[in-house]
């Protein structure tokens, strides 16, 4: 059996992330935090085989290259209001999320196929395209309550509801 391979991949990935937080007066605050991911994928290969039943005898050839190329985003966001009572560690928050994600790609695959039998040769072809795209979006509010348990412990009640949609 005779190998050869060659294959190459670019990849990137950008990111944005602040948070930002207005205090109202010293028991009130409000928070926006928003987020920004970015990411490609390149990617390309070639092989080659080819098989022997014995010495210089070959039994099967074959060529196979492939190209893929996807991308995506996401973006999200969280904004809170947060208010804080007098008894230290007793607080209220109500938070709403929003999350947009969207991911596409595509990749072709070209192969020829070679094969020996009896000094005949037999050949046959694949070409392969696939396309994915996916869209997709969540929201969600949270309520979330917290109240002091001794002096360094903390309970807390959340309640959180979510829909999601994804084509």
């Amino acid at each position: 059996s005779n190998q050869k391979s060659l294959s190459s991949a670019d990849n990137y990935n950008h990111r944005f992330n602040m948070r930002m937080e207005y205090k109202i007066d010293s028991n009130n605050s409000i928070f926006f935090i928003p987020s920004i991911n970015l990411q490609g994928n390149q990617s390309n290969s070639e092989s080659s085989v080819q098989n022997y039943f014995g010495s210089n005898d070959s039994v099967s050839k074959s060529f196979i290259k492939s190209m893929a190329d996807r991308s995506g985003y996401n973006i999200r966001n969280n904004v809170m209001y947060r208010h804080s009572f007098a008894k230290k560690g007793r607080s209220i928050s109500v938070g709403f999320n929003t999350n947009f994600t969207r991911n596409s790609g595509e990749a072709i695959t070209d192969a020829v196929f070679r094969f020996f039998n009896n000094g005949m040769s037999e050949d046959s072809t694949r070409n392969q395209f696939a396309d994915n795209l996916t869209n997709g979006e969540s929201y969600t509010g949270t309520i979330t309550y917290t109240e002091p348990v001794g002096k360094k412990g903390q309970l807390q009640f959340e309640y959180s509801q979510n829909v999601k949609k994804n084509k």
